[in-house]
């Protein structure tokens, strides 16, 4: 069963207009006008020493407890605020096309985190047009937000906090 759906064709150029740097913001997101936010599992960015002692050795069963707080936090996040998922298209992936999901199944199994491992080219993307605001999974159990007002972080920091991750 499919979980998501293209948008309509109006709905696409509202969404483009309003995300119109969304394939380059990972890469300079203050040429943009936009600021960064991260959400993690840790409560503060890593030294490269505990980068490598928390990360080189973890085990299954704590990687599984890190995915689970960040997968908790954008289904909370998902399920408060309307969202969309961003897929890049085409030969060099640099067409953006905005979905919707088609259920609160589907949401769910359209942004479970990959491995903390994996690289960044195949992790989901989620766009809140209400928050002005970007969501890129990332690696190392942190996660990236990109928004040009922070008028929306309230809304964040309370999911957050109630699903045991930290705003950085």
């Amino acid at each position: 069963m499919k979980c998501f759906r293209n948008v309509s064709f109006e709905k696409q150029i509202e969404l483009q207009n309003q995300f119109s740097a969304i394939d380059e913001l990972f890469d300079d997101y203050n040429k943009f006008g936009y600021k960064n936010a991260s959400i993690s599992v840790y409560d503060h960015w890593l030294t490269r020493e505990e980068a490598e002692e928390q990360l080189d050795k973890i085990s299954d069963a704590l990687q599984i407890k890190h995915n689970i707080k960040l997968h908790s936090f954008c289904c909370n996040l998902t399920n408060e605020v309307t969202s969309y998922l961003v897929k890049f298209k085409g030969r060099y992936k640099n067409k953006v096309v905005f979905k919707e999901f088609l259920s609160s199944s589907g949401r769910e199994k359209s942004i479970i985190p990959l491995e903390y491992n994996y690289g960044d080219k195949w992790r989901f993307v989620i766009v809140f047009p209400s928050l002005n605001l970007v969501y890129f999974e990332g690696c190392d159990f942190t996660h990236h937000f990109y928004y040009r007002d922070k008028s929306g972080f309230k809304v964040i920091e309370n999911i957050a906090k109630q699903s045991g991750v930290h705003v950085l």
